[in-house]
């Protein structure tokens, strides 16, 4: 982590759980982060939890991701503000009570792939293109689920998964795709990803 020290991360889904984990361990590890997350309390709730001399290196940004413009808005920010990010954490996530075949489910289906999908598209297209342009060192991370390579049976003890395994597979999927589009693009950045739990 030594050559990140000083380097601008933002963190996406950063409020709560896997997110604010990261982005705490992050801000310790020498990097400013930008942490993204819908709950703007959340956010400001984890700086203060920081020490406080690290405090100023997290800057809270309201951005919900399943919204494009929002996205956009965010990274551009970011860029004009801060220099623009050196690291993505892809990370937000979430899951929806419904069953593929329940009726009105539309709702709930989309905001799922919109979440779990979408914004993994929108953060690391617009981050990206800030990486290019700079020509510096990147690294974009994912933070997956083992439902990107199986889909488990818990019929007996959960609802159904719905549309979330199928969201994680396309990450799966899209991955690969972006490690072969950096290579024709023959540039600094590295993407990795990251299967933490169910």
């Amino acid at each position: 982590m030594e050559r990140w020290q000083g380097k601008l991360a933002v963190v996406t889904g950063a409020s709560g759980g896997i997110g604010a984990a990261c982005a705490r361990a992050l801000v310790v590890a020498g990097l400013r982060v930008v942490g993204l997350a819908r709950r703007e309390a959340k956010l400001q709730e984890l700086k203060l939890s920081l020490p406080p001399a690290l405090q100023p290196q997290f800057i809270p940004r309201r951005c919900d991701v399943s919204k494009e413009d929002q996205v956009v808005a965010a990274i551009d920010w970011t860029e004009r503000m801060l220099g623009g990010a050196d690291v993505l954490l892809n990370n937000a996530g979430i899951t929806r009570e419904t069953e593929l075949v329940a009726p009105d489910n539309t709702e709930k289906i989309r905001q799922v792939i919109d979440t779990n999908v979408m914004a993994v598209l929108w953060c690391t297209r617009e981050v990206f293109r800030g990486m290019m342009k700079r020509g510096n060192e990147g690294h974009i991370l994912i933070i997956n689920s083992i439902a990107g390579k199986e889909v488990l049976n818990f019929i007996d003890v959960l609802p159904s998964f719905n549309i979330y395994p199928a969201t994680k597979f396309a990450i799966t999927a899209m991955t690969e795709t972006y490690r072969q589009e950096f290579q024709l693009h023959k540039n600094k950045v590295r993407i990795t990803v990251s299967a933490q739990s169910y």
